[in-house]
């Protein structure tokens, strides 16, 4: 049976390319053949996890990689972390809306949606992009510099869950917070939920850092957010002494301990 539907269905096919049937997107005859026949016995493979995910991993190249995807963030004042994205814009993140994520229970999640391109900008990097503007030290039930925002990610798919999982036990391995304990959830939510469940926030809040840049600085230094990231990664002075050589700069985020390479998403 299956089989004489797949004759059945490119029998139609051909019949329609040679009455040279209108296509909008112009194709020529064969391709239309070629479409008709590729579709056919698209039908008969399992679809892989990626074809569910939504719109953002729809739009893959030639080479199977999608030019667009999506993950959701969370983790204090949202606001902040939009620039924190968008610093990286040039290395292919696209955008970074602030808005709301609705859980299905009630609980509307002050949130970061970014949109980046990962065949510029890898999942890895983004993550890092992440972790280099928290504090993966507070816990969710105390305040992200004086917001009570979980700190979150919302990753696309299972494998990116588990990269972003990786990426966390490898940012507590590099002792960079030395040994305190690192608090952040990593949950899957595909793209089409992600677009049912967000919520775009007031205009006011989007792009906050460029339409009141002296507010935006002087709230980020009020927050305390500036003091923490001086204090985290500032190098330190030491007198200690290697053979006949005395005194040191340490790195707190260094290539050594592999800090660096979480931040940049190159391990």
């Amino acid at each position: 049976a299956a089989r004489r539907f797949c004759l059945a269905f490119v029998w139609c096919s051909l019949v329609v390319a040679t009455r040279g049937a209108q296509c909008t997107s112009r194709v020529t005859r064969r391709s239309v053949v070629a479409q008709a026949t590729a579709g056919v016995a698209a039908a008969f493979v399992a679809r892989s996890p990626s074809a569910l995910l939504g719109p953002a991993a729809a739009t893959a190249t030639d080479g199977g990689m999608p030019e667009r995807a999506e993950a959701a963030f969370s983790s204090g004042d949202p606001r902040f972390l939009a620039k924190a994205f968008m610093d990286y814009g040039y290395l292919g993140i696209e955008s970074a809306a602030v808005g709301v994520l609705n859980d299905g229970r009630g609980a509307a999640i002050p949130a970061v949606r970014v949109t980046y391109n990962p065949q510029k900008a890898t999942w890895k990097r983004v993550v890092g992009c992440f972790w280099r503007n928290i504090d993966p030290t507070r816990s969710p039930d105390k305040d992200q510099f004086g917001a009570r925002v979980p700190t979150t990610i919302w990753a696309a798919s299972p494998s990116d869950r588990d990269v972003a999982t990786e990426s966390l036990r490898r940012l507590r391995a590099s002792g960079l917070f030395k040994d305190q304990e690192l608090y952040a959830d990593v949950q899957v939510l595909p793209p089409r939920q992600l677009a049912s469940a967000w919520e775009l926030g007031p205009e006011g809040d989007q792009d906050w850092y460029k339409k009141q840049p002296d507010a935006f600085m002087k709230a980020f230094a009020k927050s305390g957010r500036k003091d923490f990231f001086e204090r985290a990664y500032r190098p330190i002075k030491t007198t200690a002494c290697e053979g006949s050589v005395c005194g040191f700069v340490y790195f707190p985020c260094s290539d050594d301990n592999g800090c660096v390479a979480v931040m940049n998403g190159s391990w």
